[in-house]
């Protein structure tokens, strides 16, 4: 058995491991700086607090969407009743151009109500009613018939999150190098001994 040919590869194994580890560092650094942009973006775009502005507009039709459910294959599995959703279709001006959106209805029904109740709600939407609508300062065809607010701290997750990954991932690289600084191969320290 010939010791010198051990140590040369046991020293091959730890210094691939350590490379390997630095570009583990490195991609975590890379996704993390990359959660970092998309949080201050993110920030930059929706400022805390910022909600949509109100417009009037116009119903153009109410209708009840059926969603079927999907019938189990397992015997003693519960079926899933039939959900109904209220969407409505309508109509806006934002600095003299019009635009259209379909959107569910601010007010459904609950769980336990059924297809009448819906309809009752779609009904009460008549065609050229006035309603509020909620659209985006940024792209006014985007437009919603709830509030919308902006998660203010939905940015402030990534950049922390994002940060944190950068930090944790760059002192890994530094203390990996550290050790290649001050780890002589193995194979270098046996053949002096033996000269």
């Amino acid at each position: 058995m010939n010791p010198s040919g051990a140590t040369t590869n046991q020293g091959c194994i730890i210094a691939f491991s350590r490379w390997f580890g630095v570009l583990l560092c490195l991609a975590l650094a890379v996704a993390g700086g990359a959660a970092l942009w998309h949080g201050l973006e993110e920030r930059q775009k929706n400022p805390a607090g910022l909600q949509w502005p109100v417009a009037e507009a116009k119903v153009l039709n109410a209708r009840v969407k059926t969603t079927e459910p999907k019938m189990a294959n397992k015997p003693g599995e519960q079926h899933r009743s039939t959900m109904y959703q209220v969407t409505i279709a309508y109509s806006y001006t934002v600095d003299g151009k019009i635009f259209s959106g379909i959107a569910p209805a601010p007010r459904q029904i609950a769980d336990e109500e059924g297809a009448s109740a819906a309809q009752a709600i779609a009904d009460s939407f008549t065609a050229g009613s006035a309603i509020t609508v909620y659209y985006r300062p940024e792209r006014p065809a985007e437009s919603r018939l709830s509030r919308v607010e902006t998660a203010s701290h939905v940015w402030l997750g990534f950049a922390i999150g994002g940060g944190v990954t950068v930090l944790i991932s760059l002192l890994g690289i530094w203390w990996l190098l550290m050790r290649f600084e001050r780890a002589r191969p193995l194979s270098v320290i046996t053949t002096k001994a033996e000269a």
